[in-house]
């Protein structure tokens, strides 16, 4: 059962196939998170209470350095391993359902510009 995707890009010596590589896998990564909101909004107005007013979309545009943006990925991902991961045969308290938690943390496309 795949439990979680963390993808990072070619570090900065890579040649260019591992850089292509990279980026297919990370174009796959995020149609497979456009595809999961699209599957959860064409479910959501059936989903039973609480599950349909408890889910959360939000975005944010902070002005980072590489540094900061690095401590803020690793920070997002400390916290998400805090909980129960999704698995098939561990008990799991009375009512805990599947949840997926997707999130970026990417230099805006255009960056510099204000």
């Amino acid at each position: 059962m795949h439990r979680a995707t963390f993808s990072d890009l070619p570090g900065p010596g890579a040649d260019d196939e591992t850089r292509q590589l990279g980026e297919q896998h990370l174009r796959g990564v995020a149609e497979m998170h456009g595809l999961r909101m699209r599957d959860w909004l064409a479910e959501w107005a059936d989903m039973p209470e609480p599950w349909r007013d408890i889910g959360s979309i939000g975005g944010a545009v902070l002005r980072l350095t590489p540094d900061e943006m690095q401590e803020l990925a690793r920070r997002i991902a400390e916290v998400v391993a805090d909980y129960r991961w999704d698995e098939p045969d561990a008990p799991a308290p009375a009512g805990a359902e599947r949840v997926v938690v997707q999130y970026q943390v990417m230099p805006r496309a255009g960056r510099g510009r204000g």
